[in-house]
């Protein structure tokens, strides 16, 4: 287990909460304060510490469909999923705390399309050599295209305040910038951010 790994915690066949590691300690002081001693003497001494916490209620059978694991599977304990069945759902759905949240709505999360991504991506280039110079417009461009791509859009808060002819930008960005803890924090001060869940895909100073 390291920083910025995704732990899921399930109760009853479903998972009740996903959150992301901030920091793991061993200190044995600290664990015989806190849980004290099994009679064998020993105490709970490996700990971890969590950060960017969602609750959800996903059933462990929906889950399993999309990691490759038998209906019936579910996990026993302390254990790791299987790395290779994880960085597939990552490269095919992006984040997992809002794939999670998407299953949780009843949607059926869709895969990221590569090849939309990279029209996406040729827009900008084409926008940025025809759009005129002022600021406002060429960011509410790129909300635009990012919004068009299907991911979130955050500005800065005193940019949310803004509009381009008629368009008002907090009508097209999220409201608050959450990011996961490898991502430095003078992200949220750039121009324009395209996101997908916690994860950072674009990032536009203009």
């Amino acid at each position: 287990m390291e920083s910025g790994d995704y732990v899921l915690i399930y109760r009853n066949g479903k998972i009740i909460l996903a959150a992301e590691v901030a920091l793991k300690v061993r200190n044995p002081a600290f664990a015989r304060y806190l849980w004290r001693e099994d009679r064998e003497g020993k105490t709970w001494e490996l700990m971890y510490f969590l950060i960017n916490e969602e609750e959800v209620n996903v059933q462990q059978q929906d889950f399993n469909k999309y990691l490759g694991y038998g209906e019936g599977y579910f996990p026993r304990g302390f254990m790791a999923i299987d790395q290779k069945k994880t960085d597939r759902v990552l490269s095919l759905y992006g984040d997992l705390l809002s794939f999670l949240q998407r299953i949780e709505r009843g949607e059926k999360p869709e895969e990221i399309d590569v090849k939309e991504l990279k029209v996406a991506e040729q827009l900008i280039h084409e926008r940025v050599e025809r759009a005129p110079t002022e600021h406002d417009e060429m960011q509410w461009r790129l909300i635009r295209l990012g919004n068009k791509a299907h991911f979130d859009v955050w500005v800065p808060p005193a940019d949310q305040r803004k509009s381009f002819q008629g368009h008002h930008f907090s009508d097209l960005v999220i409201p608050e910038f959450r990011e996961a803890i490898d991502i430095p924090r003078y992200i949220e001060n750039i121009d324009t951010v395209w996101k997908l869940g916690l994860s950072i895909k674009s990032a536009f100073e203009i």
